[in-house]
């Protein structure tokens, strides 16, 4: 870069009569509507003119700009003056409408503007952090949102929609119902995002399942103190797992040379989010031995968290048969 930003001056940007897009490039990065920017033109010789006034009556200058340009589209979505209706905290409704722009300051976002190296989502690790991974479609967060639905006797085909804001604009319950519903959305959107916050600068591990339960509290304190009716709405178990099941997939390999197996497990819950895996090496003299040494391996690491499993699952028929015809002799 050429330019001296710490001297630089606004008439900088502009060159003749449009911006200096090798200038405007380097400040801002590539996220930008480069048409809109070319098409700008600057008419020195003319008057200059308040497109907005300079005092507002009883709203902020901010508020009077951001008026003016929405009025200013031909065709404006609706769903921005919906954010601004949604029965939420100030900071919640910022939040959504920072989301609904695809302005939240994550890895993606800040790595279009030049800023910091990509990074990988910082709850799952698996693909890089953008804000519709990490608000709506992370492994570790897809619980929330299918307890959202549960709550409400609704399909989860509806989850689909949410990256687009079209829950915004839609209705998915009665009206009393749908303000509650919505704010539910937007809260857990935020805390999710405070979450994440939390983990980068504060080293707080997320507690995933509350998440559900802690956007609840918020909306009901809010419903509450602007007098609305909160008695319809079903309240989310504290004390109740976020999963319904618990299956456990076990498996053994065992070598006869050596008398060594491989023990593994994976623990997976009906929504198919894997809580779990493991493996460890062993000795011992029967295949079937390896078998069940696998699933007293993954069943005491349920035990050390507490977990309720519903289901064992191994492909080894001796198993069963054992099962079936229990010897204590034998077994």
């Amino acid at each position: 870069m050429d330019f001296n930003l710490d001297n630089m001056n606004f008439s900088d940007i502009i060159q003749v009569d449009s911006l200096n897009p090798t200038l405007i490039h380097n400040i801002f990065g590539l996220n930008l509507d480069w048409d809109w920017i070319t098409s700008i033109r600057f008419d020195v010789n003319t008057h200059n003119h308040w497109v907005w006034g300079p005092i507002s009556l009883r709203t902020s200058v901010a508020a009077t700009v951001y008026d003016c340009l929405v009025s200013s589209d031909p065709s404006p979505w609706p769903g921005w003056n919906y954010i601004w209706k949604l029965c939420v905290l100030p900071r919640i409704k910022t939040f959504i409408w920072k989301l609904a722009h695809g302005k939240l300051p994550t890895s993606d976002y800040l790595y279009s503007l030049n800023i910091g190296p990509p990074t990988q989502c910082h709850f799952c690790g698996l693909v890089s952090e953008s804000a519709s991974h990490i608000i709506w479609n992370c492994y570790k967060i897809v619980p929330c949102w299918n307890s959202l639905c549960a709550s409400f006797n609704l399909d989860f085909i509806i989850l689909t929609g949410f990256s687009t804001s079209n829950w915004l604009t839609s209705r998915f319950t009665s009206k009393i119902s749908d303000a509650f519903f919505k704010a539910l959305i937007a809260s857990i959107a935020w805390i999710i995002w405070k979450d994440r916050c939390n983990l980068i600068f504060k080293n707080w591990q997320p507690k995933y399942h509350t998440i559900y339960s802690r956007a609840w509290n918020y909306c009901r304190d809010f419903f509450k103190s602007i007098g609305k009716d909160i008695r319809e709405f079903p309240y989310p178990s504290l004390t109740s797992s976020p999963w319904s099941s618990i299956n456990l997939f076990t498996d053994a390999s065992w070598s006869d040379s050596s008398v060594s197996c491989g023990l593994g497990f994976i623990a997976i819950t009906n929504t198919g989010q894997i809580l779990l895996a493991g493996s460890m090496k062993s000795n011992t003299d029967l295949p079937i031995s390896a078998e069940i040494d696998a699933i007293h391996f993954a069943l005491d690491q349920c035990i050390s968290k507490n977990w309720s499993y519903n289901r064992i699952l191994c492909d080894c028929p001796g198993i069963s048969g054992l099962l079936k015809h229990f010897d204590s002799c034998v077994a």
